[in-house]
């Protein structure tokens, strides 16, 4: 579910006085509950089909997924199992900490002292 939508959701439905911060919330669209019954549902606006990837995909395919699909979290799987999730903002950070190491060695290799002329020729 994007955050937007929720947002604007939650805040619509802090609006009925019925509903306070204690409200339950659930995500399931199959969840019948009685009409008196107050509780938030954001069943129909969750994604039922997360993107998952194996733990050995390589993070340039990862950036090309986040990148064509728009999702802001994988799932990683292996054998099957729940391993971990990656999110947009990992990569990002990822990708910043990456430029920096390349910038300071750049500028440390600019900075380094020219080699030591050869030597003369004997003669």
């Amino acid at each position: 579910i994007r955050r937007l939508i929720m947002t604007r959701l939650l805040e619509e439905a802090l609006r009925d006085e019925r509903l306070g911060m204690d409200t339950p919330v659930s995500f399931d669209q199959t969840l019948r509950t009685e009409s008196d019954s107050s509780h938030i549902n954001l069943g129909r606006w969750m994604d039922r089909g997360p993107t998952m990837i194996l733990a050995t995909t390589p993070f340039a395919n990862i950036i090309e997924i986040m990148r064509e699909t728009g999702v802001r979290y994988l799932l990683v799987v292996t054998d099957g199992a729940l391993v971990g999730i990656i999110k947009k903002k990992d990569c990002l950070e990822h990708i910043e900490y990456h430029e920096r190491l390349q910038r300071r060695a750049q500028e440390e290799t600019a900075n380094m002292p020219s080699p030591l002329p050869p030597p003369p020729p004997r003669q």
